[in-house]
């Protein structure tokens, strides 16, 4: 169950296995619906003129997270790094783990990357923001 100390781990270089955690807190997360594509059959040529359909691949959608750090956290700077395609001006981004690691002991891993982020907003001796990762992969649930 998420609640206080739930903490998001992200790894440290892709395909690693090593994880660091975040110096922030989360404050909320909206995990998105899976969906799965839809595979047209048969070409226009199904029996009685219906078009078949199967089940294509799983899209696991996003991870949205709001995050709140105190000054001198340099957390929300290690997800900037992490923003947009992996090249010489941004070696730190691409996709990767994410784990979010709840008090009870349950961990979920998700292979993904940095979508979007929004505007930093200071409250209360804090700075909020807003982090959407894209899943990219099956998520895994560990509890204990």
């Amino acid at each position: 169950m998420i609640g206080l100390g739930t903490k998001l781990h992200h790894e440290t270089e892709p395909g690693s296995g090593q994880f660091a955690e975040l110096d922030a807190c989360i404050t909320n997360i909206s995990l998105g619906g899976a969906t799965v594509a839809v595979v047209e059959d048969g070409c226009m040529r199904a029996d009685g003129g219906a078009i078949e359909k199967e089940p294509g691949q799983a899209d696991h959608g996003q991870v949205t997270i709001d995050l709140s750090k105190e000054a001198g956290s340099d957390a929300f700077a290690i997800l900037y790094a992490m923003f947009g395609p992996r090249d010489a001006d941004h070696p730190q981004a691409g996709k990767r783990l994410w784990r979010i690691e709840e008090p009870d002991g349950e961990v979920m891993d998700f292979p993904g990357f940095l979508q979007a982020y929004g505007k930093e907003i200071p409250w209360n001796e804090k700075v909020t923001n807003t982090f959407t990762f894209e899943i990219s992969g099956r998520p895994t649930l560990t509890t204990n």
